[in-house]
């Protein structure tokens, strides 16, 4: 009998089993069913046998051992997190396998939950295959990059820069789980001239408007922003650690400004206040660069035709970046006094309005072609282009009394981190980036001058046999960072530097002169950026 009733309860379990497999059948049929895992585990139990020497019981097995002695297949859908006996907690993916999320700021960015999390047996887990961890820098198909945060994810290409650097260590860059990234509300990169909340703190986004979104992590700054100086409205939250990416900066060299819509024209003067003179009048529809301002926020300080230039700031078009420029003796000190150079040996001096014009099969673009293009005697003595267009790169400058120091992140042919010396008598030195100064071998400057910058020191004050501090004199401005490009020629290389708006050509090359002489020429000038 009792035999009787385990073949009723094996044949109701195989019809429940046929029903179930046919209204799973119907439901695809009609509509899409989310993606699963499945995952086949045998447990084997032993039945309760007591057999004695007198007689052979009839074995009776209950149905829930018949129930643990079956294969059994577990079905979890893509998404499920799964914990074992320790604290990693598992994402499953569409293609049947594991990842382990990197730690517990992942789990939160993604916006799990721990109510979520389902238990397993070690060995149950130990059947899935491990694919790569998530974190939370995951770079989709299309090559873009992601910082994920409170179940979004935020387009940050710039994290390349930091992510590519050899002493970085923090997550790692992953594959990005695409049914999961598709989940994830997307918010675009960050827009200059922006205000950005990193918890407490806000920040002025500043990128320079020539620098591409995939080279902007090397380029684009952050500024901290005074509580005193924005309004809540046009500040964007942004998740903490994506700012990580971006130089902190502690002020703004120069900004781009405009009149505001109800000033037509605008007096530019000689100095900060309304008895000063007028220099000249500037249109609405002028662009202009504001290098300063005034401690009380009244005035601002402009470039206006090769010479400084105030402006009242109410005429002027709104933008918290402007409290944010460098204020008193200093908001001048950037570009004032920019020493020039005359070659001392161009291509034979010849007449520039009698040189040969030179063909190339490509030319120079922007404010590298117009100087190129505008001054024959450049063409003659650079050549063609060579090695690639034009590139941008990181850079640093700083004016000194009789020269220029440039730092350039990367120089064409050259090694990474050359820095140039431009002495104002026309000659220049390179050298390699050697780094600070030995502090020891610092001297105080005098009353008036400003120290030297990091990036320049060891070359300023060590000595490099080019005595450099003896024919620089000391330095009128600040070290500034800023942004800057170059571009390789036949005979030498252009550099644009942001921060003081001009071209610097370098020439360095040999040639036959009059007398048969094989002459080298290796000598600087510069030109006013006016692309």
């Amino acid at each position: 009998m009792k035999l009787a009733n385990l073949e009723v309860v094996l044949g109701l379990m195989v019809i429940g089993i046929i029903a179930l497999l046919t209204v799973a059948c119907g439901a695809s049929s009609t509509e899409a069913q989310p993606p699963v895992i499945v995952v086949t585990a045998t447990l084997t139990a032993t039945p309760a046998v007591t057999p004695t020497p007198e007689e052979s019981p009839t074995v009776e097995s209950t149905v829930e051992e018949i129930m643990e002695a079956t294969p059994r297949s577990i079905v979890y859908p893509a998404g499920t997190l799964l914990q074992g006996s320790d604290q990693d907690v598992f994402y499953l993916t569409e293609d049947g396998t594991r990842r382990r999320i990197y730690n517990l700021d992942t789990f939160l960015a993604y916006g799990f939950a721990q109510k979520n999390v389902i238990r397993v047996d070690d060995d149950f887990l130990a059947a899935i295959p491990l694919a790569g961890e998530l974190t939370r820098l995951a770079l989709d198909e299309q090559g873009d990059l992601y910082w994920v945060d409170r179940g979004a994810r935020w387009l940050v290409n710039e994290w390349r820069h930091i992510v590519t650097q050899p002493e970085y260590n923090d997550p790692p860059v992953t594959p990005a789980e695409a049914a999961l990234l598709a989940l994830l509300p997307i918010h675009p990169g960050f827009e200059s001239r922006t205000l950005l909340r990193d918890t407490d703190s806000v920040y002025y986004f500043d990128r320079p408007t020539d620098i591409t979104p995939e080279l902007a992590g090397g380029y684009a700054s952050i500024i901290p922003v005074p509580v005193d100086r924005y309004h809540e409205v046009n500040v964007v939250e942004v998740p903490p650690g994506v700012l990580a990416v971006y130089n902190q900066k502690a002020q703004l060299a120069q900004i781009n400004v405009w009149l505001n819509t109800q000033t037509s024209a605008a007096n530019v003067r000689q100095g900060p206040g309304l008895d000063r003179e007028v220099l000249g009048i500037i249109q609405h529809t002028e662009p202009m660069t504001a290098y300063g301002r005034t401690a009380d926020n009244l005035w601002v300080l402009i470039s206006y035709q090769n010479q400084w230039g105030w402006l009242a700031a109410d005429l002027v078009e709104p933008d918290p970046a402007l409290s944010l420029l460098p204020t008193g003796a200093s908001a001048g000190a950037i570009l004032g006094n920019v020493p020039e150079a005359q070659p001392a040996a161009v291509v034979e001096k010849q007449d520039p309005e009698n040189l040969e014009p030179v063909y190339c099969s490509s030319v120079p673009i922007r404010g590298f072609g117009q100087v190129w293009g505008d001054h024959p005697e450049v063409q003659a003595s650079l050549g063609c282009p060579s090695g690639g267009n034009e590139q941008g790169t990181r850079a640093a400058v700083q004016i000194f009394e009789h020269g220029i120091m440039l730092w350039l992140e990367i120089d064409s042919v050259y090694s990474a981190d050359p820095v140039y010396v431009f002495f104002d008598d026309g000659n220049y030195q390179r050298f390699g980036d050697l780094g600070p100064a030995d502090p020891a071998k610092v001297s105080s400057v005098p009353a008036g001058y400003h120290p030297v910058g990091d990036k320049f020191g060891k070359v300023y004050w060590e000595g490099t046999g080019a005595q450099v501090k003896e024919r620089l004199g000391y330095a009128i401005g600040a070290a500034v960072d800023t942004a800057g490009a170059f571009q390789q020629f036949w005979n030498g290389r252009m550099f644009w530097v942001e921060a003081v708006d001009r071209i610097f050509i370098i020439y360095d090359y040999f040639y036959y002169d009059e007398n048969g002489n094989y002459t080298q020429v290796k000598t600087w000038t510069s030109y006013e950026d006016t692309f």
